[in-house]
């Protein structure tokens, strides 16, 4: 499994293009370092792919669903959200609960 599988299947079920998981994956990779997107994934780069997939479910608490190619996806705020707390405790980030309400566009860690 590649960090990019890691991040995917981290995210899962939701599901965004390729480049923006990447580009989700390099920012994490900016703040917490780690392997190159393709490499293989192991525990030492936990940090760096939990990082990208909070990033990217951040991203999905924008939408109430989209539908592209056919297929559809709505979005569940609250499960995300929970999903984020579990990413972010699995790989020693602290989030405030705060930051995780409907109004909040962004995540930020303390």
């Amino acid at each position: 499994m590649t960090n990019e599988d890691a991040v995917k299947g981290a995210i899962e079920p939701y599901a965004l293009s390729d480049d923006a998981v990447e580009k989700f994956y390099i920012d994490a990779q900016g703040a917490y370092g780690g392997g190159d997107f393709t490499d293989s994934y192991s525990v030492d780069n936990l940090q760096t792919v939990n990082y990208a997939a909070i990033l990217c479910l951040n991203n999905c608490r924008t939408l109430s669903s989209e539908n592209a190619g056919g297929v559809s996806q709505s979005y569940d705020t609250q499960r995300i959200a929970k999903m984020i707390r579990a990413l972010a405790a699995a790989a020693g980030l602290d989030i405030s609960d705060d930051l995780l309400d409907d109004d909040s566009p962004t995540i930020m860690f303390t």
